[in-house]
């Protein structure tokens, strides 16, 4: 569970991954990036999760 005052991230390699992303759940911060170059400092976060799809 999200705390109240939590937020939620979401990433993907894909642009268009993203695009749909953000109509279906616009209340993520959603980014396009690489998982092995991410664009956050160590210890930002709680927890984190990986899933990779093919």
């Amino acid at each position: 569970m999200i705390q109240p005052d939590g937020e939620v991230f979401g990433l993907d390699f894909n642009g268009a991954q993203i695009t749909t992303a953000r109509t279906m759940d616009p209340s993520i911060d959603w980014w396009e990036g690489d998982a092995g170059a991410l664009p956050y400092a160590g210890g930002e976060f709680d927890l984190v999760v990986c899933q990779q799809g093919f």
